[in-house]
């Protein structure tokens, strides 16, 4: 069990570094931190395809922080930056 633990961490913290290597480097901190914030798409659609209804009610409750925090993180973006921050397609 401790090997498949280390194993999955490994793994983890590779895609990790990928990702973050996508990240331009030019970008603040609060621009980094909407980009994450914009995988609502990814949340929505696991919710929309869940077949236990009780898996969909968790990801819907995800879903709703999920936009929650998008609105705060834009909000922030522009009082921070004075920019408008591009909207989700799923917004």
């Amino acid at each position: 069990m401790k090997k498949q633990l280390a194993w999955m961490r490994r793994i983890e913290a590779q895609q990790q570094k990928a990702i973050n290597w996508l990240i331009p480097g030019d970008e603040s901190t609060i621009e980094v931190t909407l980009g994450y914030a914009q995988a609502v798409d990814l949340t929505a659609w696991l919710a929309q395809h869940e077949a236990d209804p009780y898996l969909r009610q968790v990801y819907d409750f995800a879903l709703l922080e999920d936009f929650d925090h998008l609105y705060r993180y834009a909000n922030l973006y522009q009082l921070i930056e004075g920019k408008k921050q591009m909207q989700s397609a799923a917004i």
